[in-house]
């Protein structure tokens, strides 16, 4: 995890362009959907939820409240989720 959160200060440093290891197929968001999503992304899937389903049921949350997910903390992120899954 801290060589992707690192990798783009790093590759700005030595005049390279970091590699992503997100795109369509790799089920990872977006660098833009933030720390916060990351981190209830990765407890869902510690919780035993698939990577997507995580992600989807993230996804679902950002779309009833687009501005308010931006101002959420993880914990309330992690809550709306698991309520959309139940």
């Amino acid at each position: 995890r801290l060589c992707m959160e690192l990798a783009d200060k790093v590759g700005g440093l030595i005049g390279e362009q970091p590699v992503s290891a997100t795109g369509p197929g790799t089920g990872a968001p977006p660098r833009s959907e933030g720390f916060a999503m990351q981190d209830a992304a990765s407890a869902l899937v510690n919780l035993g939820y698939p990577q997507e389903t995580a992600w989807q049921a993230l996804r679902a949350v950002q779309q009833t409240d687009p501005e308010g997910v931006a101002e959420m903390k993880v914990d309330e992120l992690i809550r709306n989720a698991l309520r959309g899954l139940a």
